[in-house]
């Protein structure tokens, strides 16, 4: 192919592709298109990272925490803590370190948790029994009051009418008359606060509408940026998993390493003792003795009951029948001729001859003795 040739082919293909890239250009324009990836990892971790990021865009210093630390040594008294969920009973020692606290001019706002018992006249809560503060249900009731989520609110700073989707099954009643602050539904109280010395203590029914996916909603952003607001703090701790974990999450959360082991060593000594593979062989026919173990069973039983003169009379009576083959007066002979003569022709000590032929052995070692003996004496013979 000449020079020519090629220039005029790779020319032609050049052209091909840039019609083709004006033609795509042309017929198909870029198109913006929105893919929800839903919550990050840490937003389904954290149910309150929305209210956390809200107070830091207010201006806000604002920590999420995790367990009881923050209850038994609580932060700076200009500080607020909020109690994100359910913290359970609290004890004597952490109502004292509370009370004091919040005395000195913290802010503590808390979810309520027990119900009240008129019959008891408490609530099982003594931390919140002592401010006066009771909580009830509506049981199936509540559903005939929560079909709005307006609510009427009494804060300073706060506009009267709000939109507040607290669960409508609970509401609260202020016993001691201090409240100087609350915030009600169509079902009741949700919300009160109180003045604690040059603090406050705020209780609330629950705190679901401060989660990720109800912040956003209604007025709830708002409202949590004006409670916190009430004691203009210099920074808010969201406290979360303040119930105390059971026994079986202790040990995992400080001793996982232990368990793991121990588990490993209980499966492997479970391994070891089951050493079996495969399907159970079928029992065996048991083996039949020989006549000789039969025998052999025969003499330690007679031995064992000391009839020694039955064990060594078979072997006296072959040697006896062996003699008289060969001797035929050897039954006429007395035991001194026959011990002197078999004394003589096997060179054999004459009292050892005596005792194999013609005594009692006493013993299971004399029985032994006396049939070598007579075993050796039929060897020479």
């Amino acid at each position: 192919m000449r020079l020519g040739d090629r220039t005029l082919i790779g020319l032609v293909l050049a052209g091909l592709a840039g019609a083709l890239t004006i033609a795509f250009f042309i017929y198909f324009e870029p198109v913006a298109k929105t893919v929800r990836s839903g919550p990050s990892l840490e937003a389904r971790q954290n149910p309150f990272l929305a209210a956390q990021r809200f107070l830091r865009g207010a201006g806000l210093e604002a920590t999420t925490a995790s367990g009881r630390e923050l209850l038994a040594a609580p932060p700076a008294p200009d500080h607020a803590l909020v109690m994100a969920d359910r913290p359970g009973t609290l004890g004597a020692d952490q109502r004292q370190v509370l009370d004091a606290w919040m005395a000195s001019g913290g802010h503590l706002i808390l979810v309520a948790t027990h119900l009240w018992d008129a019959d008891d006249g408490a609530s099982g809560d003594p931390f919140l029994d002592r401010y006066g503060i009771r909580q009830f249900s509506h049981g199936r009731r509540a559903s005939r009051c929560s079909d709005t989520d307006a609510a009427t609110a009494a804060l300073p700073g706060t506009p009267r009418a709000l939109e507040a989707a607290f669960r409508p099954q609970w509401y609260l009643r202020d016993a001691s008359g201090e409240a100087d602050g609350h915030l009600a539904g169509p079902c009741g109280r949700h919300l009160l606060t109180y003045p604690v010395g040059d603090g406050r203590l705020t209780v609330v029914t629950d705190t679901h509408l401060w989660h990720n996916q109800a912040i956003g909603d209604g007025d709830h952003a708002f409202l949590l940026g004006r409670l916190v607001a009430l004691t203009d703090p210099a920074k808010v701790w969201l406290l979360r998993h303040a119930r105390m974990p059971g026994l079986a999450a202790l040990v995992w959360a400080h001793g996982w390493q232990a368990l793991v082991a121990a588990l490993a060593l209980v499966a492997f000594a479970l391994w070891a003792a089951y050493d079996r593979f495969g399907p159970p062989l079928p029992a065996g026919r048991p083996p039949r003795r020989s006549l000789a173990e039969h025998l052999d069973a025969m003499a330690g039983f007679q031995a064992r009951q000391g009839r020694f003169e039955a064990l060594i009379a078979p072997v006296r009576e072959r040697l006896n029948a062996r003699l008289e083959r060969r001797l035929p007066q050897w039954r006429h002979w007395d035991r001194d001729q026959q011990a002197a003569w078999l004394a003589e022709r096997t060179a054999l000590p004459a009292p050892e001859l005596e005792a194999a032929l013609f005594a009692v052995p006493g013993s299971e070692r004399e029985l032994t003795e006396r049939i070598q003996t007579l075993q050796e004496l039929g060897r020479r013979l």
